[in-house]
């Protein structure tokens, strides 16, 4: 008995010696490599916001990598290895419910309970069934012997998702890939970019980044001209087997965006592309705070009147402009089609609680337009309207009042509709281009503007490009603008005399009378 307590004591001693003596090693190059792309996913994935769903998947993409790398090396009970594969593995879940929109926030439904009530009340519900199941047995007497049956199927396990799928899928073309096994290599090279948002005028500024790829030496090419690439520096943090350095001067002699399309490919022909923007401004930059906002409103098919031909398509345009090319976040857009009387109302009513003082909104409508003869009042039709019936009509007065009410600093309205201009009677602002320093002046004062399609007249509802010509010319000025900050009567300068010389109608813009406007200030538009 003795002798067998002296060799468990021993093979203890061992295990334990052992275990440390593996801890105190040193991580391999594998296991660091994946630690250093942890960290920097960790970080940018903690910036992330809902919205950005692409550069969720793009994270996903680069942490297949990271786990190839992690199971590459050698040394898979260190304890730097074992923490990283946790790292990775809760990363990734984060990721994924960011991309399929699950837990990024807590839903309020009707009932008045959110997704985590549920949660805890089946907490609570296992619980009770663990506690039940701890009951001592009582006993009972033995039943005769029976017949073996034979053992239930397992149930049947849930089914990989398409996303799980295709993780499995590209992680097997990656093992294979480094164990040297032949196959078709598919894997995108990688891009990873330090550039800054912002430059004052004149100053001198650099984008660098690092290309890598794990099949062969990338090739990378800036604006459709090949780019010098260098070996990895001092801190420089390899991002794939093959991984080379890039840098970029950036001019800042002239105002405005400066783009940088980087398309970077390896030896097989697989390309990734990225593009980078840098914004050159003045020495005064202008100090603009709070968020964009954007109701969209497109109506093209009328339950009690003729339908419209390009409403809705010009909305999503407009829509999809402001997200891409300016400061507005996808979360902050709306987008309503075909919207009745209480949508586009319980739209307006529900940015009350949205909108903070140094906000901007702007609403813009593409639908059937009404004047009232009698009146003179305008109105807009929404999809519901009936056609001798005033009071299924919106009235400008009650988009006056709605707006009045709003907290946001500036308010813009474009509407591209019939008799649109009925909203406004005042005169054309002045058109001059400002001057950089003179937006912060311009953002410190309430506005209330609108731009219309027309006067007091029916307008155009085809055009040019599936859009109306109103819209078609917005969405190119839009398109074309370079400038980092543009205000909206400098825009409606440049296509109102595109829509006038093209159609039967004269676009207006001017102040939306009643409704707060201070004078002095206007919305700006600003670039990415």
């Amino acid at each position: 008995m003795l002798r067998r307590l002296v060799i468990l004591f021993a093979l203890s001693t061992a295990v334990l010696w052992a275990s440390a003596a593996s801890a105190s090693k040193p991580a391999d190059s594998k296991i660091r490599a994946a630690v250093a792309d942890l960290k920097r996913y960790e970080a940018e994935a903690s910036r992330l916001s809902p919205s950005r769903k692409a550069s969720a998947k793009r994270l996903l993409k680069l942490l297949d990598l990271t786990a190839g790398r992690l199971k590459e090396s050698k040394k898979k009970k260190h304890p730097s290895w074992v923490a990283a594969n946790k790292r990775l593995a809760a990363l990734r879940r984060n990721l994924r419910r960011l991309v399929s929109g699950k837990n990024v926030r807590k839903r309020r439904r009707a009932d008045g309970k959110n997704d985590d009530d549920d949660r805890s009340a089946k907490k609570k519900s296992r619980r009770k069934k663990k506690s039940s199941s701890k009951v001592t047995p009582t006993p009972v007497p033995t039943p005769a012997p029976t017949p073996k049956s034979k053992p239930s199927p397992p149930a049947a396990e849930a089914e990989p998702t398409d996303r799980d799928s295709e993780i499995v899928a590209r992680q097997k073309q990656i093992d294979t890939l480094a164990r040297g096994q032949g196959g078709p290599d598919i894997a995108l090279p990688l891009i990873e970019v330090e550039a800054p948002k912002e430059v004052p005028l004149g100053e001198a500024a650099r984008v660098s980044g690092i290309v890598g790829d794990d099949g062969s030496p990338p090739r990378l090419k800036i604006n459709g001209e090949p780019a010098t690439l260098f070996r990895l520096g001092a801190g420089d943090v390899a991002i794939a087997k093959h991984s080379l350095v890039f840098r970029i001067d950036v001019p800042t002699e002239k105002a405005g965006p400066q783009r940088f399309v980087l398309e970077a490919c390896d030896a097989t022909g697989n390309c990734v592309g990225e593009e980078v923007v840098v914004r050159i401004g003045g020495v005064n930059r202008p100090s603009i705070d709070g968020r964009n906002f954007a109701l969209v409103i497109g109506n093209d098919t009328y339950r009690d009147m003729p339908d419209l031909k390009t409403a809705a398509n010009d909305a999503k345009a407009l829509a999809d402009m402001l997200v891409e090319r300016y400061d507005f976040e996808a979360e902050d857009v709306q987008l309503l089609l075909d919207a009745d009387r209480n949508d586009i109302l319980g739209a307006i009513e529900a940015l009350r609680n949205e909108l903070d003082v140094d906000d901007r909104l702007v609403i813009y409508y593409a639908g059937h337009g009404q004047i009232d003869q009698a009146s003179g009042e305008g109105f807009w039709l929404p999809v519901d309207a009936v056609a001798d019936k005033t009071f299924t009509w919106i009235a400008n007065d009650d988009i006056r009042r709605q707006l009045k009410g709003l907290p946001a600093r500036h308010v813009l309205v474009i509407a591209d509709s019939c008799f649109s201009g009925s909203l406004t009677r005042s005169a054309p602002a002045n058109q001059q281009i400002p001057e950089d320093r003179y937006f912060t002046e311009i953002d410190s004062h309430w506005s209330r503007k609108v731009i219309s399609s027309g006067g007091t007249e029916p307008v155009a509802d085809s055009g040019s490009g599936g859009h109306s010509v109103f819209a078609h010319y917005l969405l190119k000025t839009l398109a074309s603008n370079d400038r980092p900050y543009v205000t909206t009567s400098e825009l409606f300068g440049r296509f109102v005399r595109a829509v006038a010389n093209n159609s039967d109608q004269k676009p207006e813009f001017g102040t939306i009378a009643k409704a707060g406007d201070e004078g002095g200030g206007d919305f700006t538009f600003i670039l990415r």
